[in-house]
């Protein structure tokens, strides 16, 4: 039995390693072990309480075909991984409607950690829960506004945020479609790597919620 127990388990923690790819944020990757962990420790209570009595009751109908309970139990375990990494994405959707202001932008060069982010630039974005978002790049100094709205949707298993279907205000072109990683979400920060319009330098970029 506690062979059994522990093969399932190494069984479990190699699913959801799987049901990860390379771009997971650390956010990601803690969220789906967290809820992947307490189902498994609820599978194990249950298989305390009443695993022994089905067992014997399995074994005894038939000792030549595998115990139905330990299939179960094996397949239910299986599929945790998946689920918990669904429900994870759901919640990450949630937390994307609203408004965004950068508050900086950092840029890690030569050892040396510069905010890019002047007093003269605000940014912002607007994402509604109908997948349509709007941006805006407002120069205080050049007495400008650019705008730019479109439609976001999240993609490689929640790790990223994709904006499409951009369009300029005041511009009959489209823009072109944006991808940026989710480094960390939550329901007041929004962190990523990206070009900001008017710059030409790949930063990181941390937005707060308004």
């Amino acid at each position: 039995m506690k062979k059994y127990l522990l093969s399932v388990t190494l069984i479990f923690l190699a699913a959801v390693v799987f049901a990860q790819d390379e771009h997971s944020s650390a956010y990601e990757r803690g969220y789906l072990f967290g809820k992947g962990a307490a189902m498994l420790l609820l599978v194990v209570l249950l298989f305390g309480v009443y695993g022994d009595s089905l067992e014997r009751r399995s074994n005894n109908q038939n000792h030549h075909i595998m115990n139905p309970f330990r299939v179960m139990i094996t397949g239910l375990i299986l599929l945790f991984p998946v689920l918990a990494f669904t429900q994870t994405s759901s919640d990450l959707a949630s937390k994307i409607p609203g408004k965004w202001l950068l508050v900086k932008h950092i840029l890690k060069e030569k050892g040396k950690t510069d905010d890019l982010l002047t007093s003269n630039e605000v940014y912002t974005y607007e994402f509604k829960s109908d997948n349509t978002y709007s941006s805006s790049f407002i120069n205080k100094k050049n007495q400008t506004t650019t705008i730019i709205s479109g439609k976001w949707k999240l993609i490689n298993a929640a790790t990223k945020l994709k904006l499409y279907d951009n369009t300029m205000t005041g511009d009959d072109h489209l823009v072109a479609d944006k991808t940026f990683p989710i480094i960390r979400l939550t329901a007041t920060e929004f962190v990523t790597k990206e070009l900001l319009f008017g710059m030409d330098l790949l930063g990181t970029s941390y937005y707060k919620r308004q």
